[in-house]
């Protein structure tokens, strides 16, 4: 179901397919009751988010790996992020986004869970020319 982490979190995915919808809490701030409606609400996210299950056999089109995490279609009010992990792939969850991430088939993958918020200063961002990114 659709929830946060508390803390920052990297998804290494090493085996198999895993659909993955994000959304960034100042969107979530914007779409309070029907996020409030959603969290922790059971479904796929075929049911819950419109993700097209004609997706699920083949990767997404862009990215340089092949792969993408377009926006959602007019199904879902809520405007979100969504991608499949395929092995190899690395999701990096800011601490706050909600997110629900749904197995396509039999899945292994690794989180780390941290926080950079509080050791990490905008300025080195700056200072390693970064913060154009």
């Amino acid at each position: 179901p659709l929830h946060r982490d508390h803390g920052d979190n990297a998804l290494l995915h090493l085996h198999g397919r895993k659909s993955v919808v994000l959304v960034d809490p100042a969107v979530a701030a914007e779409h309070e009751p029907l996020v409030r409606e959603l969290f922790g609400t059971p479904g796929t996210h075929e049911d819950l988010f419109g993700v097209a299950a004609e997706e699920e056999g083949e990767p997404a089109a862009g990215g340089a790996a092949g792969r993408s995490c377009p926006s959602g279609d007019d199904r879902m009010p809520l405007p979100r992020a969504h991608c499949f992990l395929e092995p190899g792939d690395l999701l990096y969850i800011p601490d706050g986004w909600l997110h629900d991430v749904e197995s396509r088939t039999p899945t292994v993958s690794a989180a780390l869970r941290f926080e950079v918020g509080r050791a990490f200063s905008p300025d080195l961002l700056v200072a390693a020319g970064l913060d154009a990114m």
